[in-house]
């Protein structure tokens, strides 16, 4: 008789040789995002925690403007946020909520200095010091 363990690692494995199987969190980003924009509407400094502490256990990231959002809402209600983290806990790895949510892509290649143009080389030669 097998155990539910084994019944369960059994059925991935049948469903990954078809290449349709795909293992998925319960607790996506959507419904982390939808917690946080929730304790944020309602002033529920947990439910925001809470959002947070999803989108770290998945390895998500906010967008910017949910990201900027947060941060407005910590700044506005940073006493009652302080003693949210106190009920709630730490957050392991709550930098990469708020990793990579700005699009830098763009910048690099519309960047205002162009090494090629002589204006710039000659500003850099006058201006920038290889030694002290």
């Amino acid at each position: 008789m097998l155990t539910n363990d084994q019944k369960l690692t059994l059925m991935k494995q049948a469903l990954a040789l078809d290449g349709s199987y795909q293992e998925r969190s319960v607790f996506d980003s959507f419904y982390a995002q939808d917690f946080i924009a929730f304790g944020m509407e309602k002033n529920v400094p947990e439910a925001v925690r809470v959002g947070e502490k999803m989108m770290a256990e998945n390895g998500a990231t906010l967008s910017f403007e949910m990201a900027k959002a947060v941060k407005n809402y910590q700044m506005n209600h940073s006493k009652e946020y302080q003693e949210a983290i106190k009920r709630t806990g730490p957050i392991t790895n709550m930098g990469s909520v708020y990793m990579n949510n700005r699009n830098t892509e763009g910048y690099s290649s519309s960047s205002i200095v162009n090494m090629e143009d002589p204006y710039w080389q000659e500003f850099f030669d006058k201006n920038y010091r290889t030694q002290d």
